[in-house]
C-alpha cells in the first residue's frame, strides 16, 4: 500500500512539473525579457527532485529536531528582505543572490510547519505554539505580501488539527475573522476615496454594534447561567480588536493592492488598472473552450494581454491553450496528489507525523484554491502561485521538499503507525 502511494505521489509531481515547464515556456516565449525563464524552471525542477528524493531518505524526525534552526534562519532572512530585499511590483519579497532571487517566505512555510509540530509535540502551551506563526505572518505582511501571509493561517490550522488540543476556539474565532475581513475590505474601499473608518461618522457604526451586542448578551445572561459579565466584556474587546486589526492591516497595503482586493467585487472600479488582469484572465479561460487553441497559440497569452501569465495566471494560460480538457487534467492531478496525502494521514497514528502531513495538505489545498479563485475572478488577486506549476524556483523547491518529508513519513508507517 505504502509503495503504491509513493508511486502515485512521484508520478503526479513529475507530470505536474512537466506541465509547469511546458506552460512557462509557452507563456514566456514571445517576450524578449521572459523568454529564458523556462530554462530556470527546468533547473528548479531538477534541483527540486534531487532535494525531494534526498529528504525522502532522511528521517523526518531529524528535520523536526532541526526545525528551530530552520525557523530562526527564516526569520533572519525575512528581516533582511524588509531591509535590503529586491523591490519587484512594489513589494520586497526577494533576496538577490546574484544567480537567482530567493524568496524567504517559502522557507518560512517549510519551517513553520516543522517548528509548529516541534512545539506541539513537546507539549508547549498554546501561546508558545501560536506566537511563531504570528511573527512570520507579521514579517511577511510588512513586505507587503498579504497573499503569502494569509497562507500561514491554514498551515497553522493544519498543524493544530491533529495536535490533540481543544480546537473549539477556532470556531469561536471565526466570527471575529469575518469582522477583520469585512473591515479590511471596507477600509480599502473608502481609502480609495480618501476617507478612513477612523472618522467620527464611521466610528458610530461599530459603536452601535457594540451597544447592540452588550444589551443582547445582558438579556441572555438573565436566562443562562453560563454567561458572565466577563464574557460580555471579552466579546466586546475582541470585536474592537478585530476591527482595529482590519484597519491596521490596510496600512501595510499599497493603493494597487487595495484596488486588487476590491476589483473582484466591483470589476468596474478600475477596469484598465487593478481589474484589468482579472478581466483578461477570465477572457483567456473562456476562449479556450473544450480543447483549447493549442500550445503557443493562445492570443491573450502570446500577444501579452494577460499579465504575470507565467506566475499568478498560469492556469489561465492552461485554460486558453489546452481548454477544458487540460484544466480538468491539472485539477485531477492536484486532487490525486492531495488524496494521497489524506491516505498517508489515515495510515499513521503518530501525532507529529499527522501534523506535518496535515500542514502540507492544507498549504497546497489553500494555495491552489486561492490561485484558481483569483484566475476565475472568484477571489481577489493577491499574488499566490499555483503549486508545482507556476514559475518560481523558491516555491517549487520547497513544495518538493515538503513532499519529500511526506514520502519519508509514508515510508516509516511500519514503525510509527500501523
Amino acid at each position: 500500500m505504502k509503495n503504491k502511494i509513493e508511486r502515485i505521489i512521484l508520478a503526479t509531481v513529475i507530470i505536474l512539473s512537466g506541465i509547469s515547464i511546458l506552460m512557462v515556456a509557452s507563456s514566456t516565449v514571445q517576450s524578449a525579457e521572459l523568454s529564458g525563464l523556462y530554462i530556470k524552471q527546468i533547473v528548479a525542477v531538477a534541483a527540486g527532485f534531487v532535494i525531494m528524493w534526498s529528504i525522502r531518505n532522511i528521517s523526518y524526525e531529524l528535520f523536526l529536531e532541526l526545525s528551530p534552526v530552520f525557523y530562526l534562519v527564516a526569520v533572519i532572512l525575512l528581516v533582511l528582505v524588509i531591509l535590503i530585499g529586491k523591490d519587484i511590483y512594489g513589494s520586497r519579497r526577494w533576496l538577490n543572490l546574484g544567480v537567482f532571487n530567493f524568496q524567504p517566505s517559502e522557507l518560512a512555510k517549510f519551517s513553520s510547519i516543522l517548528f509548529g509540530t516541534y512545539l506541539v509535540s513537546r507539549k508547549s502551551f498554546f501561546l508558545k505554539v501560536t506566537l511563531p506563526f504570528v511573527v512570520i505572518f507579521i514579517l511577511v505582511l510588512v513586505q507587503p505580501d498579504v497573499g503569502t501571509a494569509l497562507m500561514y493561517i491554514p498551515v497553522y490550522l493544519g498543524v493544530m488539527l491533529f495536535s490533540g488540543r481543544d480546537i473549539r476556539w477556532i470556531f469561536i474565532l471565526a466570527p471575529f475573522t469575518l469582522i477583520i475581513i469585512v473591515t479590511l475590505f471596507t477600509e480599502s474601499y473608502i481609502n480609495i476615496n480618501g476617507a478612513t473608518l477612523l472618522e467620527f461618522r464611521y466610528l458610530l457604526i461599530p459603536a452601535a454594534i457594540t451597544a447592540a451586542v452588550y444589551f443582547a448578551m445582558r438579556e441572555l445572561k438573565k436566562v443562562s447561567r453560563n454567561i458572565r459579565f466577563f464574557h460580555i466584556v471579552a466579546v466586546i474587546l475582541m470585536f474592537w480588536a478585530s476591527w482595529a486589526v482590519g484597519i491596521g492591516t490596510t496600512r501595510f497595503l499599497k493603493d494597487y493592492q487595495k484596488k486588487r482586493i476590491l476589483s473582484f467585487i466591483t470589476p468596474d472600479l478600475d477596469p484598465l488598472g487593478a481589474g484589468y488582469s482579472t478581466r483578461q484572465s477570465i477572457l483567456a479561460v473562456g476562449s479556450g473552450r473544450f480543447l483549447g487553441k493549442g500550445l503557443f497559440e493562445g492570443t491573450q497569452t502570446q500577444l501579452g494581454f494577460l499579465p504575470v501569465r507565467h506566475t499568478d495566471f498560469i492556469f489561465a494560460v492552461i485554460a486558453e491553450e489546452t481548454g477544458f480538457l487540460g484544466c480538468t487534467a491539472v485539477l485531477f492531478l492536484l486532487g490525486l496528489l492531495l488524496w494521497q496525502f489524506i491516505k498517508v494521514i489515515e495510515r499513521i497514528s503518530y501525532p507529529a507525523a499527522k501534523m506535518i502531513v496535515s500542514g502540507v495538505f492544507m498549504l497546497i489545498l489553500t494555495q491552489a484554491a486561492t490561485n484558481l479563485g483569483a484566475t476565475l475572478g472568484l477571489l481577489p488577486v493577491i499574488g499566490i502561485q499555483l503549486p508545482f506549476i507556476s514559475y518560481g524556483g523558491s516555491g517549487l523547491i520547497f513544495f518538493m521538499a515538503l513532499t519529500g518529508i511526506v514520502l519519508n513519513i509514508n515510508r516509516q508507517t511500519e514503525i510509527i503507525g500501523i
